[in-house]
Parts: C-alpha cells; structure tokens; sequence
C-alpha cells in the first residue's frame, strides 16, 4: 500500500482545505492510503474526521519550528509514510527538514495554489529544485510562471485546476431561504460576492462597480459572504460610497449553496487567483459569473460563452458585465447552462483526485 501524508500549516477553510479534503477522500483505497497532519484548530480537521480520515495534530508557528519538525519526523518514521505532500510556505520547509535532516525515505510534493511569485533566490532553488520531487500547480499560468521566472525544473512542475465538492451544489436548494432571510422579494436582482475579505480578493472594487450598477439598475441589492483582516474598512467603504444600505454583509456563512442559489449574478473581483472553488460552485449552480482575467480564471471562463470577463482593477467594466447580464436574460441563461457544462466535463472531484493519483504513482516509481 501507498501511504500518502498531507500537511498544512493553515488554520482557516480556503480552497486549499477543500482541496485537501476531496484527494483524501476519494483517493483512500486499498493499495493508496491517503493521511492528515494538521492544526487540530483547522476546519479541516473535523471535517476530515467525519469521513473517516486518518489525521495527526500538527501545529506548525513558523518555518523554524524544530518541534514542528521533530513531531512530523517521528509521524512519518512511525508509520512508514512513502509520500508527504505539503501545500504552504511553512509547512513546505518544516517537511523538508524534517526529511533531509534525518534522511527519511519519503518524497516530497508541493502544491503551489496561488499564483504569487516565487523569489528566485539560491534558497528557493534548493527547496523546489533539489528538495522536492514534484511540484503541482492548480493553473497553467502559475505552472508557466514558477518555471519561466523562478527556474524551477519544468519536468519538475505539472498543472492540475482544483475540484469542489459537486455533491453539495445543485440548482435544487432552495433559492428562496436566504431572499427570505434578508426579506428581499424574488424580483429584486440579487448580485453578490463570497470570500474572504483580503487585499488580493478586491473588494473595493466590486464596491465601486456596485455603486456604478446602481445607477442605471436603482432596484439592485447586493451581498458579501465572508469575514477578514479588512472587515472594517470595506464597511466604511460602502458607507463612503453610499451604498452601504443596499448590501448585506453575511459573515462567515456554512450555507454557501443557498447563497448562491439566491443570486442572479456571481461575482468575483480579485487582483490575484490561483484556481478559486466559489466560481466553480457558483458555476455548477448554473450561475452567470462576472469575474476578473486574473491567475487561473481564464482557464476556466471563456468571455462570452461561460460567463464574462474583465480586466481586474476596473469597477466600470465590472458594473458593464453584471448589468449586460441583469438586463438579458437569454445571455444569462446561457452562460449559466454552459457554466455548469464546464465544471461538470472538466472539474469533478474525481478529475481532480485521480490526475492527483498518477503524480502519486509517479513519484513512487522512483522510491
């Protein structure tokens, strides 16, 4: 049996958690065995245990962490781990050490889930050139960018978009829920955005581009799912806009698929992407989405055909794509039916879990 361990150092739900959660899962078998190391604080570990996952508590404070490192080599020794796969920064050197400091058997994988770049210094060559085995990217484009500008080994290097959880989305939740929840009749246009609230996600300029589609489109209400370091300051944005009356800040919400079933448009503003989940959930819900032609957005939207792209930092255009879609219906069907055609041909947990396999069986050869 293959025994594959998993780390990271992370302690929310992000996309990176979800894609964790689906490998694991659909991956655990007979000759594969598919094994958690993390915060006993993380999302992800209730959630894993409830399918039955094998998980070790793991916390990791920083790169230098030697208890960190010690804890994880003795989890690998004990239990005769062929594989450990890391997927941030922190937990990335922490298995390395780990590793190479007391030459365990194991290969290493990283995941590289956003498209930031990678400091070309004689460090990170060592890291992903010498001490690991094979990198995953979840774009092309960040595929593309770590081997043309940080040098890394491209037959090092393989692209593979991330998944979600299909099972939970479909157009048969309820729509109605959260429209009665915010007391919103079914004939106001509802638009909104999910994620956590960063730098990289934007939001000032979805702000900006709400305030735009209000003047032509008065009766529209807008809402944000989603909590984070800029909390305060998108709300006193909205209010400086004057728009802070016509959208709902959620919070953090568990009932993402009622709130997408509630919308007529997705949206997503971001500067910077990797392989973002909520544009394939929203997709697979067969809703028209507006988002930014940044990372690895482009290749999963095609303009005009599954959805509308922009150029990021552009509330204008923005405001130009959700009102196309609000004032045609026949252009939001549309892109709404071959959006869930996408994501159901092409982004299955199953897609990604067994393209995830073959890196596995790989990296095994040269055990």
């Amino acid at each position: 049996m293959l025994k594959i361990l998993h780390t990271n150092a992370g302690d929310n739900w992000s996309g990176i958690e979800n894609r964790i959660l689906i490998i694991a899962k659909h991956l655990n078998s007979e000759d594969l065995k598919v094994s958690l190391a993390i915060s006993p604080n993380n999302p992800l570990t209730a959630k894993a245990k409830q399918e039955n996952i094998e998980c070790f508590n793991l916390s990791i404070r920083n790169k230098i962490d030697f208890k960190a490192v010690l804890k994880l080599k003795n989890i690998l020794l004990e239990h005769k781990f062929d594989i450990l796969h890391v997927h941030r920064s922190t937990d990335h050197w922490i298995g390395v050490q780990a590793v190479k400091l007391f030459n365990l058997p194991v290969k290493i994988i990283r995941t590289r889930h956003n498209y930031t770049p990678i400091n070309p210094n004689i460090f990170n060559r060592l890291l992903y050139n010498k001490f690991t085995d094979k990198i995953i990217t979840v774009a092309e484009i960040i595929k593309k960018d770590i081997t043309e500008n940080a040098h890394i080994n491209p037959s090092k290097v393989v692209a593979i978009h991330s998944s979600i959880m299909i099972e939970r989305f479909n157009e048969g939740i309820n729509a109605f829920q959260i429209r009665k929840e915010l007391n919103i009749s079914s004939d106001i246009p509802l638009v909104g955005m999910i994620g956590r609230i960063r730098d990289h996600k934007d939001y000032p300029n979805f702000l900006e581009a709400c305030k735009l589609v209000k003047q032509t489109r008065p009766f529209v209400k807008f809402l944000i799912v989603g909590e984070g370091p800029l909390d305060n300051e998108i709300k006193n944005l909205a209010e400086e806009l004057g728009i802070v009356q016509d959208i709902f800040f959620l919070g953090k919400r568990e009932d993402v698929p009622e709130v997408l079933a509630s919308l007529d448009v997705f949206v997503l503003s971001s500067s910077v992407e990797g392989s973002p989940a909520v544009i394939k959930e929203a997709m697979v819900m067969g809703k028209p989405v507006v988002a930014t032609s940044v990372g690895g957005i482009p290749e999963i939207i095609e303009d005009g055909v599954n959805g509308i792209l922009v150029y990021p930092h552009s509330p204008m255009k923005l405001a130009d794509g959700i009102i196309r879609i609000l004032m045609d219906k026949e252009l939001s069907e549309k892109l709404g039916r071959n959006a869930k055609k996408t994501i159901l041909e092409n982004f299955t947990p199953s897609v990604l879990a067994y393209k995830t396999k073959d890196v596995y069986l790989g990296v095994a050869s040269l055990i």
